[in-house]
C-alpha cells in the first residue's frame, strides 16, 4: 500500500512540473513572439519589438481628462492634495486641451510640469464626449 501511494504522488508531482512548465511558456508574452514569427527576418523582429515597446510606452501614460486621484498620484510629485486640485480643475474648467494646460492647476509649475511633460497624454475631448 505505501509503494502506490509513493508511485501516486510522484506521479502528481511530474504531471504538476510538466504543467508549470507548460503554463509558463504559454504566459510568456516574448516566447509567443518568437514562436510564431519564426520565418520572421531580423529588420521585421526589430520593428515588432519596436511596436511592442510603443504599445507599452503608451498604455503607461496617464490621460489628464479621465484619471482617477489615485492615477495622477502617480505622475512625479503629484501628491494628494495637487491631485484634488487637478481633479477639480478639471470639473471646474472642462477637459484639458493639452497637457501645458496643467500649469495653470494650483500647485503646479514650470519645474513640476516638466518632470511629468513625459508621463501624461491628453484625450481629445470630442473623442470622450467631454463639455463643450
Amino acid at each position: 500500500m505505501k509503494r502506490k501511494t509513493t508511485s501516486l504522488c510522484w506521479l502528481l508531482a511530474t504531471v504538476f512540473v510538466l504543467g508549470c512548465g507548460f503554463w509558463y511558456r504559454q504566459a510568456w508574452p516574448l516566447e509567443r513572439l518568437s514562436v510564431w514569427q519564426t520565418q520572421a527576418t531580423y529588420g521585421q523582429e526589430v520593428a515588432l519589438a519596436e511596436a511592442f515597446s510603443q504599445q507599452l510606452y503608451e498604455e503607461s501614460l496617464i490621460d489628464i481628462n479621465t484619471a482617477a486621484k489615485e492615477e495622477l498620484m502617480e505622475l512625479p510629485y503629484v501628491g494628494e492634495s495637487i491631485a484634488e486640485a487637478i481633479v477639480a480643475y478639471r470639473s471646474e474648467n472642462g477637459p484639458f486641451q493639452s497637457p501645458q494646460e496643467l500649469m495653470e492647476v494650483k500647485g503646479i509649475g514650470e519645474k513640476t510640469f516638466a518632470a511629468m511633460e513625459e508621463r501624461v497624454k491628453v484625450t481629445n475631448p470630442t473623442q470622450q464626449g467631454g463639455n463643450d
